[in-house]
């Protein structure tokens, strides 16, 4: 049951362009061990914090700087989902997601608290388990690497550990270090700004790519699997192809994951092929480009930078005039910013402003009167 704190009450759910959960490691000394953990949709700014090179919100890890990020998990669908990943990941010993059924009925820990418990490769096993179960096997997560050795941490644990990681997992590594400034970066990086740049995490690319085919479509499309007509004004009712490229398919939301699930052993889809171009389609990309076509027709007062709000603006204009997505005619001036739905509020009368009294028409008060005005 929904309260009035859920996001998806009155359909006010966003799929937010970029939420990860990070790893640190203290470099204070050469031989430092100490790690933390925590959550943001903005690594680059926060390490700055965590550093002190930016105030607010950093003053527990200010004792052990300088900080180095070594991974970041990220895609989570909300921010909700990635603070209970954040939390299973700081407490596996406190998590259910880490439990085991024993033989009398009760449950043991998959990882116990001990004295290595805060060492880098007990993090990276934690976050390999944790990857590798439900709920977080089911979600359209990534992860990116800022070091080698991390990386190698976590493939070793991946061929040991008996749960396999979802198929939809990707890792990268990026030498170039979360802000870029490192000056290892590979060319062909993905999800960043620039060779010497940020990691993207506002998801430019991948929006504007949605963005560019909802242009494209120059008349109301028809379902690919259903064949009957799509409500592009019900924004979460359709999914355009999250594959890059040149396929326009386009389905409702139930069609394709009812089609994903046939066959399949499990009642939520997970993958399945595009009905258009026959490419793999992970759910998660499907669920993230639907939300991507809902802001592209939202407020422009959404949360994020001008220059993002910029961007949007030129598509939003570009498809006004490439398609009639609209079917309502254009308010008339005098209508706009009105609610229907409440009668017209009057316009203020004017206020006549008092006229003095003159000495001459003075009234003369009975004694006792409880009037304010002296006799003149």
């Amino acid at each position: 049951m929904l309260d009035s704190r859920s996001t998806l009450l009155n359909g006010n759910h966003s799929f937010p362009p970029f939420y990860a959960c990070y790893l640190l490691r203290s470099r204070a000394t050469v031989t430092s061990r100490i790690t933390y953990i925590g959550s943001t949709p903005d690594p680059p700014r926060r390490i700055r914090q965590h550093n002190g090179q930016l105030t607010q919100g950093a003053l527990k890890t200010s004792r052990f700087r300088p900080w180095e990020m070594q991974m970041i998990v990220y895609g989570f669908p909300s921010k909700l989902a990635a603070l209970q990943f954040e939390y299973a990941w700081q407490r596996p010993e406190k998590t259910r997601h880490l439990r085991e059924d024993t033989t009398d009925g009760q449950y043991g820990l998959l990882i116990k608290k001990d004295r290595e418990r805060n060492m880098l490769n007990r993090k990276v096993a934690v976050v390999c388990a944790l990857l590798a179960l439900p709920p977080f096997s089911r979600l359209p997560l990534h992860v990116r690497f800022f070091n080698e050795d991390v990386q190698t941490l976590f493939e070793s644990r991946r061929r040991d550990q008996a749960q396999g990681l979802p198929l939809s997992l990707s890792t990268i590594l990026d030498l170039g270090g979360v802000a870029g400034d490192t000056g290892r970066r590979v060319a062909t990086t993905p999800g960043v700004t620039a060779i010497d740049g940020p990691i993207d995490v506002e998801d430019y690319h991948f929006r504007d790519q949605v963005w560019q085919k909802l242009i494209t479509l120059t008349s109301t499309p028809a379902c690919l699997i259903c064949g009957t007509q799509v409500d592009m004004q019900d924004h979460l009712s359709y999914s355009l192809c999250p594959v890059g490229g040149s396929c326009l398919a386009t389905t409702h939301v139930d069609c394709l994951g009812a089609d994903f699930v046939r066959g399949q052993p499990t009642l939520l889809p997970s993958h399945g092929q595009c009905p258009g171009c026959h490419e793999e389609v992970q759910w998660g990309e499907v669920i993230r480009s639907t939300y991507a076509c809902k802001e592209l027709h939202a407020a422009p007062t959404l949360r994020g930078t001008r220059k993002r709000q910029g961007q949007k603006g030129a598509v939003i204009n570009s498809l006004s005039s490439a398609a009639d997505l609209n079917s309502q005619p254009d308010p008339a001036p005098e209508e706009v910013n009105q609610d229907s739905s409440k009668p017209p509020m009057p316009k203020p009368k004017a206020r006549r402003k008092p006229s003095r009294r003159k000495p001459s028409q003075a009234i003369d008060h009975k004694p006792g009167s409880s009037s304010s005005t002296g006799d003149i």
